[in-house]
């Protein structure tokens, strides 16, 4: 479900080189449906919205599996009940994988306040608690971290023309790769609920990072220095009238991040180390020069 995402697009990339599966993609809009058939001609594309719960249906009608990644600011107290819903409509449905981002944190943390940003953690805490007595047949990728095309995302720009990293809501966090998150899913999906049904897979990156961190990466493979800013003025610019709320949630999520530790989950799935950020930054190097 969604098709288009960044974690999401290289699951969809991999399943496709698979001869038995049947793909179908999912995405909200008509034109990002349409450009999913053009990307995916063998594939079968729907219109299906998170808050509809007829669209639902008819997304999951006659499927067998399916991943959810559900955008942020989703309204997860009518999402979850609509995806539970349609899937109690399928008969031969036997698993459904869905991203979740929650470290190890006392519900007497998740104040009001966080969870009505509606993003990260907050939003996932959530949908976690609906679905908790559903009966449905899950498996949760569960990544507690920032991933790495957040740095690119909010900063890429401010990286290039002034040589800054500009974020707030420090902290030291176990920062992972999303190829490497999406890499699991594609496993999960393909092996069944044999294999998987009930699990939760919290996967890490193989190292923990603050941003300025982040930034002495940044000015080793530009050859120039980058300096980590405390700011969200960037936020700002990047996702507009949502920008405050970004800010209250880095605040909280920074304070927590430490808490999770590093993990080799996704070495044992996938019988390889983690993606490093350094590995990224490098590879990705196009975005900040």
């Amino acid at each position: 479900m969604g098709a288009t995402g960044n974690f999401a697009s290289p699951v969809v990339q991999s399943l496709k080189g698979h001869s038995d599966v049947k793909l179908r993609l999912t995405s909200r809009s008509q034109s990002s449906a349409a450009k999913l058939r053009s990307l995916y001609p063998n594939a079968e594309v729907i219109v299906a919205d998170w808050n509809n719960r007829d669209s639902l249906v008819a997304a999951f009608e006659g499927a067998q599996r399916a991943l959810m990644i559900t955008p942020d600011l989703t309204d997860e107290a009518t999402v979850v009940p609509n995806v539970i819903a349609a899937v109690n409509q399928s008969p031969t449905f036997d698993l459904l994988v869905r991203l979740i981002a929650i470290p190890p944190i006392a519900e007497q943390y998740m104040t009001d306040e966080w969870l009505s940003t509606k993003l990260g953690v907050a939003m996932h805490w959530l949908a976690k608690s609906a679905f908790k007595d559903s009966g449905l047949p899950m498996a949760y990728i569960n990544v507690p971290a920032w991933t790495a095309f957040t740095v690119p995302w909010l900063c890429g720009e401010a990286v290039r023309t002034r040589r800054e990293l500009p974020l707030t809501g420090d902290a030291i966090r176990p920062w992972i790769v999303e190829s490497d998150a999406s890499e699991v899913m594609t496993k999960v999906l393909l092996e069944g609920p044999d294999e998987h049904a009930g699990r939760e897979y919290v996967l890490t990156g193989p190292q923990l990072l603050n941003f300025a961190g982040i930034a002495q990466m940044l000015s080793e493979e530009i050859g120039e220095k980058v300096s980590w800013v405390d700011s969200s003025e960037d936020y700002k610019a990047a996702i507009g009238e949502h920008a405050d709320a970004l800010a209250i949630y880095a605040g909280y999520s920074g304070r927590h991040a430490a808490k999770q530790p590093i993990t080799d989950t996704l070495g044992q799935l996938l019988g390889r180390p983690a993606t490093t950020m350094h590995q990224y930054v490098k590879e990705n190097l196009r975005l900040f020069k």
